[in-house]
């Protein structure tokens, strides 16, 4: 018969576990996955940030009437193609234009005088 004193902290493969050091590789463990994800996570936001850099010069090489960019809104979902809203000064009028990306603009609305 085994003596249960010594069988407390013996693992089913008879390794010796000191007591709460489990708790520690568990949270270890959390640790490092809930890093993982930060670390996609910023990633993906810092990608997007330049991406709309990029637009928002494209955008602004290749319409020199365009004086000013207020904002960038990105459109479509995952896994469809991007195309990008902006809203722009242009000859002192706002304007809300759309692009795929490459600066040439394929439509334009007057939003304000």
């Amino acid at each position: 018969m085994r003596d249960n004193a010594n069988t407390n902290n013996v693992s089913s493969v008879g390794v010796l576990v000191q007591p709460g050091r489990s708790k520690r590789l568990l949270l270890l463990f959390a640790l490092i996955i809930l890093f993982i994800i930060m670390a996609g996570v910023l990633t993906y936001l810092l990608q997007e940030s330049q991406r709309e850099r990029r637009v928002k010069q494209n955008v602004l090489n290749k319409n020199p009437e365009i004086t000013r960019v207020y904002s960038i809104e990105t459109l479509g979902g995952w896994g469809e193609g991007k195309e990008f809203s902006l809203v722009v000064e242009s000859e002192g009028k706002i304007y809300r234009v759309w692009t795929a990306g490459d600066g040439n603009l394929s439509d334009k609305v007057l939003l304000r005088d």
